[in-house]
């Protein structure tokens, strides 16, 4: 492997899964925030709308019950909290075999054939990634039935 087709791995195919694993990562960061901080505040709420006595308390609780358990479903369904993690743990090991053969380091420092070890090493972490999502989605559908 030649180095234009290093670089024309590294740039069209390396940098390309760093970033979509960087932007899930964030999309499932935010969900997760967002949503658990809806259940986190539905919740305080209940326990106050109950010291003024209020007439529809009955109502606001029902309501404010449902919002929690609409939050925490959406994150379960979604599974938001292990996207985030998986796919920034992923990302950051892209980024750090990347930068390890940048800067010809840790395996590459005395590596023969640098260029193949890294795509080896890239390949074998998104393919990991990608079992790891199959069997995820696979036990969320046995779960569920």
């Amino acid at each position: 492997m030649n180095e234009f087709e290093i670089d024309k791995y590294i740039n069209d195919r390396l940098n390309n899964q760093i970033d979509w694993y960087d932007q899930k990562s964030s999309h499932h960061q935010m969900w997760f925030k967002i949503l658990k901080s809806g259940a986190i505040t539905f919740g305080i709420f209940i326990p106050i709308t109950s010291c003024f006595l209020h007439e529809n308390f009955k109502l606001i609780s029902v309501i404010l019950s449902s919002g929690i358990l609409f939050c925490e479903g959406m994150i379960s369904l979604f599974n938001h909290q292990k996207n985030w993690i998986e796919y920034r743990k992923t990302s950051e090991l892209l980024k750090q075999e990347k930068f390890m053969y940048l800067f010809k380091s840790g395996v590459y420092r005395d590596e023969k054939y640098p260029n193949i070890t890294l795509v080896e090493r890239c390949e074998t972490i998104i393919s990991n990634e990608n079992i790891n999502w199959a069997n995820l989605q696979t036990n969320n559908d046995k779960k569920e039935n």
